[in-house]
């Protein structure tokens, strides 16, 4: 059977190194960089008064959408906000023109639209079929439904560590364990968090963001297992 799931590279600092980006479905694609991108210098000192860069900062789950130039140009917000991004900006991740990268944005809210201070890829979970999922251990730190429904939204919390070999990775996905239909008619899609560890130290934590696209799901809540250190965590979310 043919995987796909998502790569999360050893790293080799602090800073998560990734595998190529796996392509999606139109019309999301997706390169795994758990670090954030710094794309402006320090505040100058208007930040000592309230009033520089950082003074209004807004931080969003995104879709980014790259124009011919591999430039990030427009994000649209899961709360529905169309931004113009007024100083648009490429980063290694975004490998591919003309598409749509799913991604968690920092930026201030101008008139003319949002200039972003940093940025970072957001995993893209779609739900497959596995016969044996791997369900090692992962903290959870939040499960929610994204305001345009669009989404199912995970704040994971990945333990990470260097380690003597290189070529270590976690694996991340979604697998679809069932649909049924529930006494008031209504449907419940039963999904599995898949997790491989794969050798990686558990030294510290890092957040990470990953989404489940709910187009086209055929289900009124979605119930979702997670295996995290503590327990065997299930959550059900409404998703209509």
């Amino acid at each position: 059977m043919t995987r796909r799931l998502f790569k999360i590279q050893h790293p080799v600092s602090y800073a998560a190194t990734v595998s190529l980006p796996i392509p999606l479905p139109i019309p999301l694609s997706i390169s795994l960089l758990l670090s954030l991108f710094i794309l402006s210098a320090c505040a100058t000192d208007a930040y000592d008064k309230g009033e520089g860069q950082y003074s209004n900062l807004r931080g969003d789950l995104a879709d980014l959408q790259v124009d011919a130039k591999k430039q990030a140009v427009i994000a649209v917000t899961d709360e529905g906000n169309r931004l113009t991004i007024v100083n648009p900006f490429t980063t290694s991740w975004i490998q591919t023109a003309d598409t749509t990268y799913r991604a968690y944005l920092y930026y201030n809210k101008e008139e003319v639209g949002a200039r972003v201070v940093s940025v970072g890829p957001v995993m893209v979970l779609r739900p497959r079929r596995e016969a044996k999922p791997k369900t090692e251990p992962t903290g959870l730190e939040s499960i929610w439904l994204s305001t345009n429904k669009k989404y199912l939204n995970m704040s994971l919390l990945l333990k990470m560590g260097q380690g003597d070999k290189e070529d270590l990775h976690h694996v991340l996905g979604a697998i679809f364990d069932t649909l049924m239909v529930n006494p008031d008619h209504t449907r419940t899609l039963h999904l599995t968090v898949y997790h491989d560890q794969g050798g990686v130290p558990e030294y510290y934590t890092q957040r990470t963001y990953a989404s489940v696209p709910l187009e086209g799901v055929p289900a009124d809540s979605v119930r979702i297992r997670i295996n995290t250190y503590d327990d065997r965590r299930g959550r059900t979310v409404f998703i209509k």
